[in-house]
């Protein structure tokens, strides 16, 4: 079993480095990690690997990678900062609280111009961060700077919050923690203290989609993260996701793919 990747020093939630700081584990192997990094690139040069999609690191790119993703960084020559933070910062920065989980695409795209204003502001956390015996009120600054940052990166995104985004958020982050267990529509209605049918208003009112639909593409991507990992045969990652038995699993992929588990783990692997 592959062991998922933490933040250096559990007590504190934020981390700035540079892109080339000496990592505390193996950044040269695919991996995982319970944490989000951002990733500002001043200076292009190499490549990366977020879940099944590669992309270069251009000059002035911008990078978003959230807790569970699979994740290969190729640094080469490119320069830039890497933010680091633990999922319960979000309780610091309302109304962020659940808008961590709405980001569809890892790379956002921002002007030149907004690009070193928000690289200004990693530059002053980073100075925080890293001073001895800050203050309280300077390490609550440090949370103000990230919660802009994230603030017009989810603007960028055209993330469009209702008045029930906390209800359908609240369902895509118990879905990240239960989706190896955890596939019926009920069972996530039932955590939430909601009726099916208002979960399913929720989730079709953010997203478009039902909640049958979210959890489905949930598991195909934990499928493609597994495969990418390359610690479990195709048997293994059926039973990993509760599959009651290796057919089951391969119907259910050839549905949701139109691949069976043995051509999609060929296509994963074609992209490492």
């Amino acid at each position: 079993m592959m062991k998922i990747v933490s933040l250096e020093h559990p007590s504190k939630l934020l981390f700035v480095e540079s892109l080339d700081y000496n990592n505390p584990y193996d950044f040269t192997k695919i991996h995982k990690h319970d944490y989000f990094e951002i990733l500002f690139i001043q200076k292009g040069g190499g490549s990366q690997l977020i879940d099944d999609q590669r992309f270069k690191l251009e000059d002035l790119s911008i990078f978003m990678i959230q807790p569970g993703q699979v994740h290969l960084l190729n640094r080469d020559l490119a320069e830039g900062k890497i933010v680091q933070f633990g999922k319960d910062i979000f309780a610091h920065m309302f109304p962020l609280e659940f808008h961590h989980l709405l980001f569809k695409q890892p790379k956002v795209e921002i002007s030149e111009t907004d690009f070193f204003h928000l690289y200004s502001l990693i530059e002053h956390m980073d100075k925080i961060v890293k001073e001895e015996g800050a203050s309280s009120m300077a390490i609550f600054k440090s949370y103000s700077y990230l919660q802009i940052i994230l603030i017009h990166l989810i603007e960028k995104h055209n993330v469009t919050q209702t008045k029930n985004t906390k209800l359908a958020a609240r369902f895509l982050e118990l879905l990240s923690v239960h989706i190896k267990d955890k596939r019926n529509v009920v069972d996530y209605a039932n955590m939430l203290y909601v009726s099916v049918d208002t979960l399913n208003y929720h989730c079709k009112l953010n997203f478009g989609k039902t909640p049958l639909n979210l959890i489905n593409e949930e598991v195909v991507k934990e499928t493609k993260r597994l495969m990418l990992l390359g610690t479990h045969s195709i048997v293994e990652i059926g039973y990993e996701l509760n599959f009651n038995s290796p057919s089951n699993f391969s119907s259910f992929i050839k549905k949701n793919t139109g691949k069976t588990p043995k051509q999609l783990n060929i296509d994963i692997k074609s992209i490492i």
